[in-house]
Parts: C-alpha cells; structure tokens; sequence
C-alpha cells in the first residue's frame, strides 16, 4: 500500500475533535473513500504517502494564511 508511516483509530482521531465517535467515524471513511487516507488493517487508518507531506506544510502555513 502507499502508506507511510505511522496507524491510528478511530479512537485516536476522535481525541482531536468534539464531535461524537460516529461522526468521526463517518468522516475518516469519507476520507478512505476519497483516498485521502488508507484503511491498512480494521480501524487503522493512515495518510497515504503523498497527503502527508502536503498535510505537513499546510499545518506549518496555517498561521501565515490565518492572518491573512
């Protein structure tokens, strides 16, 4: 596969956000449906090779273009 890197839950993603467990869930496989991340194993999910570099440099912009 072209994952890179390493796994998380569902369980793991839903600590970053407020949004209920189901919901989270509903997005992450909007997520492997878009092949935005990758389903490796049964609730583990991880960002395709390519997504992770381009997620990495927009997490490092998001100051610059929130001031903006």
């Amino acid at each position: 596969a072209g994952t890179h890197g390493t796994t998380f839950t569902l369980a793991e993603a839903a600590l970053l956000d407020t949004a209920p467990p189901a919901e989270i869930g509903r997005l992450l496989e909007a997520l492997v449906a878009a092949h935005l991340i990758e389903r490796p194993a049964p609730d583990q999910y991880a960002m395709h090779e390519l997504v992770r570099p381009y997620a990495e440099n927009l997490s490092r912009e998001a100051p610059t273009l929130l001031a903006a």
